[in-house]
């Protein structure tokens, strides 16, 4: 999510509470490095936390030289996308020197990745004195190319990224908001964009576009129907704003700022709640439970899940959801209950897991 925005996916109280907190809001999770299935690097609104051997620590808190936008990581070093240019860091965050970018508009508003397109990083600017257009990394955003066409007083805000394809929303004072599949020829209109929309964020999930607008609470989701060629309302106004749209385990799941989670049903929205609920299974250490968890969720310690298997076996046939902070422990828990016969336990993608679980945490 765009942090300038002002709804980004919030990281949760339970994750270095302290030192967030103290910054008086939630930090935003832009990148994550993972290493030996487990995260090392995390990089946030506030700046970058990474993993000295004693579990994940802020290693700076330096400000960046303009509002931040996103970050990445290459290599050694951390670029901020920011509303003046790139910059980049080679001591974790503590220090910023220019990014030597040739990027024509310097308001980088949204980056993405694209972990089945090679690794491909990118980002798109709005800046009202340039012309716009997507831009392409391809080596974690040390260089960069630009991408199909640029567009005269269009600011481009919204950025969704799946296996190659490209969709991002722009808008003009004219036509107002769009949402166009970007190509390396041209930038086409998805389907008209639904009237009264402020602030229009878009994903790809479940081979399908989604949108909605991250302003306005109570809000509309909306899911691209191929048949009407036309954004669709997807249910009822859910409460709350949507943080977020992730795919797993073949589910598309949108998230709010009320702690809701909703799966997305060829009828709907279907709130998760009661029978609908997969065993949700938190593998953290009980002081980590103790801290902040999803509502409903049990607490194993994932050192311990060996020894408690017969009080899981009610769940055996039951879809079972695995998280802990990184994705690393639910890894070994997972290990552990598919050998012994729970065939439908399943850990979710880190950087789905990262997002979709501290969005719904109060």
């Amino acid at each position: 999510m765009r942090a300038f925005a002002g709804v980004a996916v919030a990281l949760g109280a339970s994750f270095v509470a302290s030192t967030a907190w103290g910054h008086g809001a939630r930090p935003s999770v832009f990148d994550i490095v993972e290493r030996d299935g487990g995260v090392v690097g995390m990089a946030t609104t506030f700046g970058v936390i990474h993993d000295g051997g004693d579990g994940l620590t802020w290693s700076c808190t330096a400000a960046v030289p303009a509002t931040p936008t996103g970050y990445l990581f290459a290599g050694d070093d951390v670029i901020a996308t920011t509303t003046d240019g790139l910059y980049v860091s080679d001591d974790s965050g503590c220090t910023w020197s220019e990014h030597p970018s040739d990027i024509a508009a310097p308001v980088v508003t949204e980056v993405r990745r694209d972990g089945a397109d090679g690794g491909s990083t990118w980002l798109v600017t709005a800046d009202l004195d340039a012309p716009n257009g997507v831009y392409r990394s391809d080596d974690d955003g040390r260089t960069w190319d630009a991408f199909g066409p640029t567009l005269d007083d269009t600011a481009l805000y919204g950025l969704a990224v799946a296996e190659g394809r490209v969709v991002v929303t722009a808008l003009n004072a004219e036509v107002g908001w769009s949402v166009l599949d970007w190509t390396a020829d041209a930038a086409e209109p998805v389907a008209d964009v639904p009237e009264g929309l402020l602030d229009v964020e878009v994903w790809i999930a479940g081979d399908r576009v989604w949108l909605a607008d991250i302003r306005m609470r109570d809000s509309t989701f909306y899911g691209h129907d191929a048949d009407t060629d036309a954004f669709v309302a997807w249910g009822d106004p859910v409460e709350g704003v949507i943080t977020d749209v992730v795919e797993a385990d073949g589910d598309v799941l949108v998230a709010t700022d009320t702690s809701d989670v909703y799966r997305a049903t060829p009828a709907g929205l279907e709130r998760l709640e009661g029978e609908n609920v997969p065993v949700i299974l938190d593998v953290r250490s009980p002081e980590e439970f103790a801290e902040g968890h999803i509502p409903g969720a049990i607490n194993v310690p994932y050192d311990q899940v060996a020894a408690n298997l017969d009080s899981l076996e009610s769940f055996r046939t039951a879809e079972i959801v695995v998280y802990c902070r990184t994705g690393r422990r639910a890894g070994v828990a997972e290990n552990v209950m598919r050998e012994a016969g729970f065939s439908r336990c399943e850990p979710l993608e880190i950087k789905s897991q990262v997002n979709l679980f501290y969005a719904v945490q109060r």
